[in-house]
């Protein structure tokens, strides 16, 4: 699988050697995304990337995996995320399943992962901004809550969206 998701800025190591949870490292972002990463690898002495934290459930590919920002912290409201989770219809009970749009690009799991995985990549460079105030990680419990918040609300699409745009 790691093959099939590989690229040059996209760096994927196992946690504890299991497969089922990984740490993807993404790189090599463009706009005004890419020069925020620039300017807090700078002055934080730090390398201009984003962190994600990646557990599979069970179920996969029948259910989402959990993904997770773990760092840098964006701004609050940019790179549709809260708390390090992102907002997106495609990490959501609601709108991970068989007949999904990135399923249908890509019927199996590899296929799916590196769609999904091109998906955040788009949706941080076009709407991410990261937070300069701070170098820190994003602690997990603001993720546990925010995910909270997204699974609780059934009309999740509203909730978390601007005139149909999420953040």
């Amino acid at each position: 699988i790691f093959d099939s998701i590989s690229s040059s800025n996209l760096d994927l190591s196992l946690v504890n050697d299991s497969p089922f949870e990984w740490m993807i490292t993404m790189s090599d972002f463009r706009n005004v995304f890419g020069q925020d990463l620039q300017k807090h690898a700078t002055r934080y002495k730090t390398e201009p990337e984003v962190v994600l934290n990646v557990r599979f459930p069970s179920q996969y590919p029948s259910r989402a995996p959990e993904i997770r920002i773990v760092r840098p912290i964006l701004k609050m409201y940019t790179g549709r995320s809260c708390g390090g989770a992102f907002c997106i219809p495609e990490l959501v009970r609601k709108g991970w399943d068989s007949d999904n749009e990135i399923a249908r690009r890509g019927k199996n799991p590899e296929k799916r992962m590196s769609r999904l995985l091109d998906t955040l990549r788009d949706v941080l460079q076009e709407h991410g901004r990261v937070d300069m105030e701070t170098c820190n990680a994003y602690p997990r419990k603001y993720f546990d809550a925010a995910m909270s918040r997204i699974h609780a609300r059934p009309d999740f699409e509203k909730a978390y969206s601007v005139d149909g745009i999420f953040y």
